[in-house]
């Protein structure tokens, strides 16, 4: 009887890990950089040069007046990001646009 009720539990976590594969959806993905470096288009918008992995083709990504920037716990605007050149930073943005959601600035 022990045995039967394994094989049940082992068949439903298959089918349920299954089921979330199946419905996971890649909403954001990050560039960790080390030496990050914000290049400004105008005062509304900026390009970054990041690569996922280090395999990874080269990404441009684009920052706007949407983009969340925190260095410590205090938001700041894409003027004062680009000041923070070669400062470590992730970059997180949506794969299917490139526009960049969020920078978080490591110091």
């Amino acid at each position: 009887m022990q045995r039967i009720f394994a094989l049940v539990i082992v068949a439903f976590a298959v089918s349920v890990t299954d089921l979330a594969a199946e419905t996971l959806i890649n909403i954001e993905e990050a560039a960790e950089m080390t030496s990050f470096k914000l290049q400004l288009d105008g005062k509304t918008s900026g390009r970054v040069y990041a690569r996922v992995c280090d395999d990874c083709a080269l990404l441009t990504l684009r920052a706007d007046n949407a983009t969340s920037i925190e260095r410590g716990r205090v938001r700041i605007s894409l003027e004062q990001a680009a000041a923070f050149d070669e400062k470590g930073a992730t970059v997180l943005f949506d794969p299917s646009s490139l526009r960049i959601t969020r920078i978080i600035f490591w110091n």
